[in-house]
């Protein structure tokens, strides 16, 4: 038994936080990371106790007096703040000292964990990779003793920048201690868990056992738009009058997290509740424009006795201790099935508590993609990491990073490809050193030491919004904000007083109304079988018990509509409306780009893509049939049609991450190609259509 492996001091942790028992994920854990030598993924629901599954056999054994013996890496530091209290006190069972690391982190604090450093350091990979840019003396001393790395959130990592950074940096650190460290990834969202284990590295074990049985109830409603769209960031519709009352009544007297798929949407709906309670701390915002003392404040009220809500973004989606939440809502479907069991298992953390969700859809494509995300989730599908190619951003990020650290890069060891390294080489990003070492150039030397360079992703450029000495959060520099504009942030309505380009800085005062801010943040890529299950829930009969009556009604509308266009269960997986010049595709977001593209070959007008996973354009083009059909019929090879679709985009439309602009064209628009469009994916919905 796994009880039985732990150390005394360990077990008395478990006993004195009255546990009957521990959870079957916990044995299993405890059994491999005390019963193996390799790695760990810890893959268990949410609220199943991974944290405790980790630290209780990691702090069983002997901790070194010199040196980290363990490192705790998490993607956000408010999650650090709430894992550190927690961490510190299981060490403080076992004599094993924790010590928190990150930009909020004050100076002195970070100045004694440095003079002493011993046990467990919880910080985030840009930290991580500050220490190897800024304090690359102090890492043998740091991650000599170095035996675990611990992995929260693996999830949020997989497949993203942050991942390959992260990924890299650990590889680094390998360097400084007598052994590789051995990895455990915890998780409750993996939709690979091939893929989660072969980034921790092989040997690696998989512990998915049993944690607490959670019940889910689970309602939609159809709430559409009133009067159609309303301006908000990228055109979206705001709070209309029916779903702002339905809110306030199942949300009254209760705790609940209410999340939106944007910052704007929150901001109108934060305020319209509150205003329907006459309470302004009724209804508090949480999202990643807001100060952390704004956020703060919404955390503790929730935490607090009484009855709040947060309206929030994908903030408060990780595991941020807000306290027990009675309902999660979520307005307008998450754009993935892991965004969407993550923040349904935000509630019914207590014992015996089932999950309660609250869905809304505010128009017909957002209908039919809920359904479908709920169906996956029944189903237990989730989204496994995307696959966006080759990282050259980070390969040249971690190149230059590494010349920094160890003062230079014998060739051999370089992981960049030589295109990218000759390029570094021209723009002085590197140079050669007499003995043929790497070193950093004039100009890598200023990269590396401008302050963004440790975070692999964009932060927009942002205004200080303030009254008077208190600072509310950032807004993008736009010139719609000038002296006397109304404005909604941090849930209250305010009027603009001044606006100081030299100090970057809004001023604002309390006001009597105002517009929600534009954000020009871009939506998350829905996965292709998301779209294949909204085809398939209008191709079919079922009937959905959780699905209000407009719901059903105007589900049953839809599905006469795509009927009447030849959609069926046994018929075309993708169907034209001519009169509308709108080709339904049902694809992912990348197939649906390329087939935009195809078509502004073939047209020469612009097409847009649409929610329904297709294209259309204003006008009416009545070759689409046709053109289609071709291609369906007797397709292009793929890497000819990449070619010439490529040529349609111009090197300022690239989409390109953050550390994009500092490669060759050549690997940029690989980038683009690799990150945004599916050309065989395009061309294969396009011939099973024939």
């Amino acid at each position: 038994m796994g009880w039985e492996r732990l150390a005394p001091a360990m077990q008395r942790a478990v006993w004195d936080a009255g546990w009957p028992r521990l959870w079957p994920l916990q044995e299993e854990a405890i059994g491999a990371i005390l019963g193996t030598q390799g790695h760990v993924l810890v893959a268990g629901d949410t609220a199943s106790g991974k944290t405790e599954a980790a630290f209780l056999p990691v702090l069983s054994l002997p901790a070194s007096p010199d040196g980290f013996t363990t490192l705790y890496v998490s993607p956000l530091r408010a999650l650090l703040n709430d894992q550190y209290e927690r961490i510190r006190a299981l060490g403080a069972y076992a004599g094993v000292s924790a010590h928190l690391w990150h930009s909020d982190v004050p100076r002195a604090r970070k100045a004694a964990s440095a003079e002493h450093p011993s046990g467990v350091l919880l910080t985030t990979p840009e930290s991580i990779e500050a220490l190897c840019v800024h304090r690359a003396l102090h890492l043998p001393a740091f991650f000599g003793s170095l035996r675990f790395v611990v992995i929260d959130e693996l999830h949020a990592f997989l497949g993203t920048e942050r991942g390959a950074q992260l990924h890299s940096l650990l590889e680094r650190l390998d360097r400084y201690g007598g052994a590789p460290a051995r990895r455990i990834g915890l998780s409750a969202t993996v939709g690979d868990r091939a893929a989660a284990a072969a980034f921790l590295g092989e040997p690696c074990a998989i512990c998915s056992g049993a944690g607490p049985r959670k019940g889910l109830r689970l309602h939609c409603r159809y709430v559409p738009e009133a009067g159609g769209p309303v301006e908000g960031g990228a055109g979206e519709a705001l709070s209309p009058s029916g779903l702002g009352a339905d809110l306030a009544a199942v949300t009254r007297g209760r705790k609940a997290l209410i999340f939106c798929n944007t910052r704007a949407r929150v901001e109108a709906l934060t305020y319209d509740l509150a205003r329907r309670a006459g309470d302004p701390a009724a209804y508090l915002p949480h999202h990643g424009s807001l100060h952390l003392s704004e956020r703060g404040l919404a955390e503790r009220s929730l935490r607090a006795g009484g009855a709040c809500s947060i309206v929030c973004t994908s903030t408060l989606e990780l595991g941020i201790d807000v306290g027990g939440v009675d309902l999660v809502a979520q307005v307008d479907c998450s754009h993935s099935v892991a965004g969407l069991r993550q923040r349904l298992s935000r509630s019914g953390r207590s014992p015996g508590r089932d999950r309660v969700g609250q869905l809304y859809a505010t128009g017909e494509a957002q209908l039919v993609q809920s359904v479908a995300v709920v169906e996956l989730l029944r189903s237990g599908f989730v989204e496994p990491p995307a696959d966006a190619g080759t990282r050259y951003d980070v390969l040249w990020q971690q190149t230059l990073s590494e010349a920094v650290e160890r003062g230079g890069l014998p060739r051999d060891e370089v992981r960049a490809p030589e295109d990218l390294v000759a390029h570094m080489l021209a723009r002085g990003h590197l140079e050669t050193a007499r003995d043929g070492r790497l070193i950093p150039g004039v100009e890598g030397e200023r990269l590396a030491r401008r302050p963004d360079f440790c975070a692999c992703f964009a932060a927009d450029p942002a205004y200080e919004v303030a009254w008077g000495a208190r600072v509310l959060g950032h807004l993008p520099p736009l010139p719609l904000y000038r002296t006397g504009t109304p404005l909604l942030f941090a849930g209250r309505p305010w009027t603009v007083v001044e606006v100081d380009h030299a100090r970057q800085r809004i001023e604002v005062e309390p006001g009597a109304a105002g517009h929600p801010p534009v954000f020009a943040s871009r939506g998350a890529d829905v996965h292709p079988r998301v779209r294949e299950e909204m085809r398939a829930c209008l191709a079919g009969d079922a009937r959905y018990p959780y699905l209000d009556e407009h719901g059903s009604r105007t589900m049953e509308a839809l599905r006469r509509h795509f009927r009447r266009l030849g959609l069926g269960p046994r018929a075309l997986p993708a169907v034209v409306a001519l009169e509308h010049s709108e080709f339904h595709a049902f694809a992912g977001d990348r197939v649906a780009n390329t087939l935009a593209l195809l078509l502004q070959r073939e047209s020469g007008r612009a097409w847009e893509v649409t929610a329904w996973g297709g294209v259309c354009t204003p006008e009416e083009w009545p070759p689409l049939d046709a053109t289609l059909r071709r291609y369906g019929a007797t397709p292009p090879k793929a890497d000819a049609l990449l070619s010439w679709l490529m040529e349609l985009v111009p090197d300022h439309a690239l989409r390109l991450p953050k550390f994009g602009r500092h490669l060759p064209v050549r690997l940029q628009r690989e980038m683009h190609a690799a990150a945004v469009l599916d050309v065989p994916g395009a061309l294969q919905r396009l011939a099973d259509r024939t």
